[in-house]
């Protein structure tokens, strides 16, 4: 099992940052995002468009991190918690799969 974790650079985390934009269509509609990390890390949300109402706001989210071989972190959010959010203090999200 650790062999498999090693070769796929997979680990489960938790990562705690604001959620922005990344990629936007010729329309200039949002079709990607990230989290940007307090540690100035960008991981790119795999199951993003779930989370599109969380633009702007400071989550913890956690999953399963990945390393990518061009250096770039992703993550597939399995459980995700608003910190703060810039509208109401009190919005959570959670077991999403």
């Amino acid at each position: 099992m650790k062999e498999k974790d090693r070769k796929t650079r997979e680990t489960k985390t938790t990562v705690e940052g604001i959620i922005a934009a990344s990629d936007w269509d010729e329309n200039g509609n949002v079709t990607d995002i990230m989290i940007l990390s307090a540690d100035e890390e960008e991981y790119h949300i795999e199951n993003g468009d779930l989370f599109l109402n969380l633009i702007r706001n400071t989550v913890e989210a956690c999953g399963i991190v990945r390393q990518h071989r061009n250096g770039t972190r992703s993550i597939h959010i399995r459980k995700c918690s608003v910190l703060k959010n810039e509208f109401e203090d009190d919005l959570s999200v959670a077991g999403v799969r």
